[in-house]
């Protein structure tokens, strides 16, 4: 309703009636005190406008019964129900309201006035600058104060409504909210501290009341009284005082049981004398005293551990620093060795014992300390590597015991050298990134020109590849000039829980650039897809987009189920690739696009393989593709390889700038930078980090990476189950999901708790996610083994009720909860989902993930394990193609145990059709040359039309590539037939592809080589029409390659052009590298015809693709090569690949080309002279045609005679 008010003043006319409603106010008054430097008539003319502007806006469907106004006065009557004005929740009123109950004020409080609260922390009429007079300045100035005090009059008694409904999290947020307001408020800081306190966050609690004493010292020269002092030192409050205690079905974690990483020190005392119980007694004491755990003494050993309690920090140099003081107050009095470890420990608490710490680091201390001599310290490399910057440290010689690493001497009476320690080296998001900024913006450019961009970020965690692409985007996005359009800046997010989920950063990124919330209707989708693109689009191109937008819409669908929860497939992936393409290409013609796709080591294969298919069509679209990754994550490339561009870490001096930009007061010293970015590692999000706590004044040493995430998650206290089951969710978090598995917690005040400690961040409606994957990392790593599986397990039971979960989000779960069955269940679910969409990559990954389960853990009996091995096996043919070495081994493996069995079942038969199916398609690419008797075993095991359609198929197939073309022709015309009879399920059922396509592609070179032209034209047509009904690509690919074939043995140059430019380009877009070297090597052909290319390179480098791709297509491209070169007029080269070819064709008993590779060599050998073996050739070359039945063949002899 406020975009409708045209006059600013209007808005300060509105909160002026706001304050005083239902009564009447005079014309001249308000005119007076919003024009005051103008005449009254000419001030009433223009208060006349803008409550005529008003009185539209706010009476609309009201009869005028909001704003009421006469000759003289005017009136606002907003009731709250017909008209809601926000000022009326700072309605005065409202605090003679609360008086009458607290009962019925806290439910005021917590159900109305909680959810506005946070809108309400505004100034009145902020942002707006206003042209009037002083009276109305003066008015503005005490309304603001007087509403700000109701507002915190209202907030303070949130707080303590909240905080008597034992949500401990929203109260601390409202009491944080009130103490920031009042910084002299001693009672609010009290309130803050006390609740922090409850919550276990003693460092919170310090630095509350460090903020009250700087802010009374510097105002009013006081301190705070000694109660709110005392309040720090009231103990810690267990997570049981916070979260109610869950239910027996929900894990129980928390400080009960969690993983923490510590550093354990083992005292051991030489010998036995008189003075020991009392030098013991010092030593637990000093231990103490730095902050450790002390456990009873046994025989003459005394365990301390530092670290396991979120109070205390820098577990390692506290510990030398008691052992220091152990040292020197016994004054080598009594004799102690002191052995120290660090790593991951289980710390948990039980009511009959303080502490339990289970792990290998006690052990290792334990160990360790014997082998030290009395007064001195060794400890392992993990504690040596986080106090060399402190204390002088010494390796030994050798390992301390088979296996383990190399034991340190550490002087904890000494410094370290000058130079020693680690590199002084960070890293920042925009600081010290010159050199890889200038790349991006000459690759920027480039692509605003119309040269497309692939470049690729690559580096470690933490190094800054998101804040660096994003600070990249932004400046691309404000770097228009002049007319020209600016930047589109489009932002794919891959997230750890959805890498199972095929193409999630599209679907994610449309949902939010077009808010489509997921329960939509089809057409809804549409509408909210076309809407979205309006803003970049004109009509006319949303119009020619209208399919595209169905085919995304399809995408977006709620993952229906069937009958044992198996999505539907309903979206062919081509179909979708080429829809995301257009939209791409279409976005990329209006104005230059910036793709940015963050982390791609967590997106899924589908999402990799768009991307790659993407960047292999790039010609002249305005676009970069920007994506962040990690440096272990290989990429597909089809066409173009991307830019890779390292991110490395900072010199000191860029380090030092990062650290000191985040101290906007300069507070700290240039001893501190260069503290904090030696222990950073180089990594932005830990200089972040480590500087602010610093400036908090939280510790006086600088932490190690390793323990700054732990230290940072212990700043929620007793709310940090919240966190560590959102980490069990994944980077991003369903707080809706959360709140059910956590019912006792407040989990959205817990959340912006969180936030506020800068370990989260908001990410739309419902959702949250944490600032970095390490932060969710460490979260995730502090709960043990068996409460993370326990959760997952949890998790899992959740979704699996929810209709729109998608299998490889369950299966993820389950399989991370050790629930074996479930998982490969899930998986095997998640893969037929994803090979029912054709996105294979994913399909050959769950598959074999649900095969290492199975085998694994035996959850499966023969038959379903046969069948799953099956199942991967074809997932991985139509991703690797024919010549998939892992395909070929299940289906061999697979055919041979099933024929093993002496009474096979009718169920069993099936299977070792199947698998016999699978060995056929690979057997030529792994060497063997047993097609024909493979494909007579399939014939002979043939068991109705679909197993009937697929032996013909084989039969027709090897037979043609032996030569034997009248044979072939009655098993592929037999084959054509029944095919016409079967619908497409069936026959797809025993190959990747629509047999009815498939065999008249053989069928139709078959035809040529018999004589009959017609034919072969016709029944190639017929093959192209079917594929391109079937919307199969791959299919439409392989016939397109057989159709060029048979026009290039009729010398139809135009018919070879014609069907392999279209098969290059189907090849090249959807990543079918057999296909790309077969109708490259058909258009070079064609070209070499017409003399449109005179280097053999492009030739040779297709021919190599071809080869890389089909093992057994060595004959082919060779024939292919020598023809081309044979027309170039390179005969000795032609004849050298004529020879080679030939010995190909009698390996793999290709002998459908030796005729034609006869009569090639013999014209090469005529060309360089030799008449007679060139007349033997030809002579052979007839022979064998004749041999053959080869009649068209044998009519090109007779032409060339």
């Amino acid at each position: 309703m406020t975009e409708q008010v045209k006059y600013r003043k209007g808005f300060a006319v509105l909160a002026y009636l706001s304050m005083l409603p239902g009564q009447w106010i005079a014309r001249g008054q308000l005119a007076g005190l919003l024009w005051p430097a103008l005449a009254p008539p000419a001030a009433l003319t223009n208060l006349r406008q803008v409550l005529n502007n008003l009185s539209r806006v706010l009476n609309e469907g009201h009869d005028g019964a909001v704003l009421r106004s006469d000759r003289e006065r005017v009136a606002l009557f907003a009731d709250g129900r017909s008209v809601a004005v926000d000022l009326d929740w700072l309605d005065p009123r409202r605090i003679m309201e609360l008086g009458l109950g607290p009962f019925e004020a806290d439910d005021w409080l917590l159900t109305d006035f909680e959810p506005r609260q946070s809108e309400l922390g505004g100034l009145l009429l902020e942002g707006l600058t206003l042209d009037v007079g002083t009276e109305f300045k003066a008015w503005l100035a005490r309304t603001r104060q007087a509403l700000e005090t109701v507002r915190l009059q209202l907030l303070q008694r949130l707080c303590h409504a909240q905080e008597r409904a034992g949500r401990h999290a929203a109260a601390t947020i409202s009491a944080r909210a009130v103490a920031a307001a009042d910084p002299l408020n001693e009672a609010a800081a009290g309130r803050l501290m006390r609740l922090l306190m409850c919550c276990g966050d003693r460092r919170g609690a310090q630095e509350a009341f460090d903020r009250l004493e700087h802010a009374l010292m510097a105002q009013l020269g006081a301190r705070p009284s000694r109660a709110t002092r005392q309040l720090l030192d009231a103990p810690l409050a267990g997570v049981d005082s916070v979260i109610a205690a869950p239910s027996p079905s929900i894990p129980v974690i928390g400080p009960q049981a969690e993983m923490r990483w510590v550093t354990v020190v083992d005292l051991r005392f030489a010998e036995l004398q008189g003075d020991l119980l009392p030098a013991i007694g010092l030593a637990q004491e000093l231990m103490r005293g730095w902050g450790a755990l002390v456990f009873p003494v046994i025989g003459r050993s005394l365990c301390a551990c530092f670290g396991a309690e979120a109070a205390h920090e820098r577990s390692a140099v506290r510990a030398m620093l008691a052992a220091q003081a152990v040292l020197a107050a016994l004054g080598g009095r009594v004799p102690v060795s002191i052995g120290a470890s660090a790593g991951r420990v289980v710390c948990s608490r039980r009511q009959d014992v303080p502490w339990d710490i289970v792990g290998d680091a006690p052990e290792a201390a334990r160990l360790i300390s014997p082998l030290a001599a009395p007064g001195n310290l060794l400890a392992s490399e993990a504690v040596a590597q986080e106090v060399r910057d402190h204390f002088k440290v010494e390796a030994l010689d050798g390992r301390w015991r088979e296996g383990e690493q190399v034991l340190y001497r550490v002087d904890v009476a000494a410094r370290p050298d000058a130079g020693h320690g680690r590199s002084q080296m960070d890293t920042g998001p925009m600081v010290g990134r010159s050199r890889e900024l200038a790349v991006l913006h000459q690759r920027w450019l480039q692509a605003q020109c119309g040269q497309p961009q692939w470049v690729a970020l690559r580096g470690e965690p933490g190094i800054g590849k998101t804040r660096l692409a994003r600070g990249f985007a932004v400046q691309a996005r404000s770097s228009a000039e002049g007319d020209a359009a600016p930047a589109l800046v489009i932002v794919w997010p891959c997230a750890l829980q959805h890498q199972h989920v095929s193409l999630a950063p599209l679907r994610s990124a449309l949902a939010r650039y077009c808010r489509i919330g997921g329960h939509e209707s089809a057409s809804e989708r549409e509408a909210l897809l076309r809407r979205g693109m309006a803003r970049w689009l004109p009509a006319g191109e949303l119009r020619r987009l209208a399919p595209q937008f169905a085919t995304l819409a399809r995408l977006l669908e709620p993952v229906r189920h069937g009958h044992d929860n198996v999505p539907v497939a309903g979206q062919h992936k081509q179909e979708l690739f080429e829809a995301v393409f257009d939209l791409l290409d279409a976005l990329a013609l209006r104005q230059p696009v910036l793709l940015v796709v963050d982390d791609l080591h967590w997106s899924d294969e589908g999402t990799r393989e768009l991307l790659s298919r993407y960047a292999g069509l790039f010609a002249a679209q305005h676009i970069m593709v920007l994506m962040t990754t990690r440096p272990e994550v290989g990429l597909p490339h089809a066409g173009t390889e991307p830019v890779w561009l390292d991110v490395p870490p900072l010199d000191h001096e860029a380090a030092e700038q990062l650290a000191a930009a985040q101290d906007a007061y300069h507070l700290l010293t240039p001893a501190q930078l260069r503290e904090i970015t030696a222990g950073c590692s180089g990594i932005p999000l830990f200089i972040e980090h480590q500087t602010r706590r610093v400036l908090e004044g939280s510790s006086q040493h600088v932490m190690p990476i390793g323990e700054l995430l732990q230290a940072q998650l212990d700043r929620l206290g007793a709310f940090k189950p919240v966190a560590q089951v959102a980490a069990v969710l994944g980077q991003r978090v369903d707080t809706r999901l959360l709140a059910r598995l956590l019912p006792q917690a407040d989990v959205n005040a817990v959340l912006q708790v969180a936030e506020s400690l800068h370990l989260m961040v908001g990410a739309g409606d419902a959702a949250c996610m944490f600032r970095h994957a390490l932060i969710r990392d460490a979260a995730y790593a502090s709960l043990p083994q068996t409460a993370q599986r326990d959760w997952h397990g949890r998790i899992a039971s959740l979704l699996q009720a929810e209709p729109g979960v998608l299998p490889g989000e369950l299966a993820q779960h389950f399989d991370a909860a050790a629930q074996w069955p479930e998982a490969v269940v899930w998986w095997q679910r998640a893969g037929r989902a994803a090979l029912a969409q054709e996105f294979a990559a994913d399909a050959m990954r769950h598959f074999q993930r649900a095969l290492e389960l199975a085998t694994t853990h035996g959850v499966l009996d023969a038959g379903a394990l046969w069948s799953l091995r099956l199942a991967f096996g074809r997932a991985a043919l139509v991703c690797q193609g024919y010549g998939s070495p892992h395909a070929y081994r299940e289906f061999e493996a697979v055919f041979n145990e099933v024929d093993a069995i002496g009474a096979p079942t009718e169920a069993d038969r099936q299977l070792r059709f199947v698998a016999l199916s699978g060995v056929y398609w690979g057997a030529a690419s792994q060497g063997r040359n047993d097609g024909i008797k493979v494909a007579r075993q399939l014939e002979g095991l043939a068991a109705g039309p679909s197993q009937r359609l697929m032996a013909c198929f084989a039969l027709g197939n090897s037979l043609f590539w032996a030569g034997r073309f009248e044979e072939a022709l009655r098993y592929q015309s037999e084959g054509a037939a029944l095919s016409l009879q079967l619908p497409a399920a069936e026959r797809l059922r025993y190959s990747g592809d629509d047999l009815a396509v498939l065999i008249r592609g053989f069928q139709a070179w078959n035809l040529w080589f018999l004589g009959d032209d017609e034919g072969a034209c016709r029944v190639a047509d017929e093959g192209i029409a079917l594929a391109r009904e079937g919307q199969k690509a791959h299919a439409l690919c392989f016939v397109l390659s057989f159709a060029a074939a048979m026009r290039m043995s009729m010398r139809d140059v135009s018919g070879v052009r014609r069907h392999a430019l279209e098969g290059l380009q189907l090849g090249t877009r959807f990543g079918f590298p057999l296909w790309q070297g077969t109708n490259g090597l058909f258009d070079l052909w064609a070209q070499a015809e017409l003399g449109l290319v005179s280097d053999p390179g492009p030739v040779l480098r297709a021919a190599e693709q071809m080869r890389q791709a089909y093992q057994a297509g060595t004959a082919t491209a060779r024939w292919i090569v020598a023809s081309a070169l044979v027309r170039l007029g390179l005969h000795v080269d032609a004849l050298a690949f004529i020879e080679q070819a030939l010995a190909d064709a009698e390996a793999f008993e290709d002998h459908y080309c030796r005729a034609d590779l006869l009569l090639l060599s013999g014209r090469c050998l005529a060309a360089q002279g030799q008449a007679v073996l060139a007349r033997q050739r030809r002579d052979a070359a007839e022979q064998l045609a004749q041999a053959q039945g080869a009649r068209g063949l044998l009519a090109q002899l007779a032409a060339l005679d």
